[in-house]
C-alpha cells in the first residue's frame, strides 16, 4: 500500500517538472491551438481559471498526449468537473469522442443521492450541446460490469486514487480495468 501512494505521489509532484523539461535540447510539444482555446474558453469560471496556475492543464494534457480526435474517458469527474469544462468541449471541437463515469444506474443498492449527483451531471452538461458535445455517460461502480473493453483513446483520472487505496486490490483492479479498456497504443 505504502509503495503504491509513494509512486502516485511522485508521478504526480514531478509532472510539472516533466510537462516543462527540455528533454536533452528538445523543444517542449507544441500547445494545440484549440486545446489552448477551451482552456480560456469563457464558459469556465474564474475559480476554475485560477486553478490552471497550479493544474498547467494545456501543458499537462500535452504531456499525457491528447491529440485532436480522441475518444475520452474521464473517471468520476465530480460536482466541480473541473477538467470535464476543458475536455469535454476539445473532443467536440476537435471531433472527438468524451465520455465520463457515472454512477451505476444498474446497482439495485445505489444511493438515491448518488442517482440524483448523475441527474444533476447529466442535467448540467446536457443543457449546453454546442458546447460540451454529447457526453456519454458510463456506469462505473464497485458493482458494476466492467468498462467497454479497447474503447478509449485517453484515459484521465484525478484526485480519485486515494480512495481505491483504501481498499485492498482496488488500486490494482482498477487500473487493470483501465488498461483493457484503452485501445491498442492509448494513454
Amino acid at each position: 500500500m505504502r509503495i503504491h501512494r509513494n509512486l502516485a505521489l511522485a508521478a504526480l509532484t514531478l509532472l510539472p517538472l516533466a510537462a516543462s523539461a527540455d528533454h536533452h535540447g528538445a523543444k517542449p510539444a507544441a500547445a494545440d491551438p484549440v486545446l489552448a482555446e477551451v482552456v480560456a474558453g469563457d464558459w469556465r469560471t474564474p475559480e476554475a481559471k485560477a486553478r490552471d496556475a497550479a493544474r498547467h492543464p494545456v501543458e499537462s494534457l500535452t504531456f499525457w498526449g491528447l491529440k485532436p480526435g480522441m475518444t475520452i474517458l474521464e473517471i468520476q469527474p465530480g460536482g466541480a468537473s473541473w477538467w470535464t469544462e476543458i475536455l469535454a468541449p476539445y473532443a467536440k471541437r476537435t471531433g472527438g469522442s468524451f465520455y465520463v463515469t457515472g454512477a451505476d444506474l444498474d446497482n439495485p443498492e445505489l444511493s438515491a443521492g448518488a442517482r440524483k449527483s448523475r441527474e444533476d451531471f447529466e442535467a448540467r452538461y446536457g443543457a449546453k450541446p454546442d458546447l460540451y458535445g454529447k457526453i456519454g455517460v458510463v456506469n462505473w461502480g464497485a458493482k458494476s460490469k466492467p468498462l467497454p473493453k479497447e474503447s478509449y483513446d485517453f484515459i484521465l483520472t484525478a484526485r480519485s486514487v486515494h480512495g481505491w487505496m483504501r481498499t485492498p486490490g482496488t488500486l490494482e483492479k482498477t487500473f487493470k480495468e483501465f488498461h483493457d479498456a484503452l485501445k491498442p497504443g492509448g494513454i
